[in-house]
């Protein structure tokens, strides 16, 4: 069990830096997959299999979310 969490810890390091690059280079692919590289493990260590199915939801939301942020950003920077 050790093991499994250990990787589960490594898995949302990983998660992070491809996050971070993918805001980094503004490419919504990888910001889609660092997320749910991130959220994976977190449901299932403390929400068990029962919210699992919702990691790419929240993964999503996310992703829209920071669009949202970038395009009033482009907007102000615009006008």
């Amino acid at each position: 069990m050790l093991w499994l969490n250990l990787l589960m810890i490594v898995l949302v390091i990983v998660g992070l830096l491809i996050f971070a690059y993918g805001i980094f280079k503004a490419s919504d692919v990888q910001v889609f997959f660092g997320e749910l590289i991130v959220f994976t493990p977190i449901f299932w260590l403390t929400f068990d299999f029962n919210l699992l199915p919702l990691a790419p939801v929240f993964s999503l939301s996310v992703m829209y979310f920071l669009q949202s942020i970038n395009s009033k950003k482009q907007v102000e920077n615009n006008s």
